[in-house]
């Protein structure tokens, strides 16, 4: 059985997914169908603040994040904190990449 946070963790990660099929220097061997199709998806796909919202109307189904369930009203600077760890990490996925060639 999969439980609300798990739900709402997976969305997360999925974005993150089709992010990284966006970026030509994490995935440098996809097609560029599939690159547009990830675009098109994004376009309308759930943010962190439509989790949130769903969470709360539906607690059943998404859970809170968990950034706001530990950050409470300071999920805002979570977020951001998160941002830059996440672009520290593309800057060494490519940098490896880089290196291996």
């Amino acid at each position: 059985m999969t439980l609300p946070i798990e739900r709402t963790r997976a969305v997360d990660n999925a974005r993150d997914f089709m992010r990284d099929l966006l970026d030509s220097g994490i995935t440098p061997r996809v097609p560029k169908a599939i690159r547009e199709m990830a675009r098109r998806v994004l376009k309308h796909f759930p943010g962190s603040y439509d989790l949130s919202v769903a969470a709360k109307a539906a607690p059943s189904t998404f859970g809170q994040s968990e950034g706001e369930k530990y950050y409470g009203e300071k999920f805002d600077e979570y977020r951001a904190f998160r941002a830059s760890l996440y672009g520290v990490r593309r800057a060494r996925v490519k940098r490896s990449r880089k290196s291996r060639r």
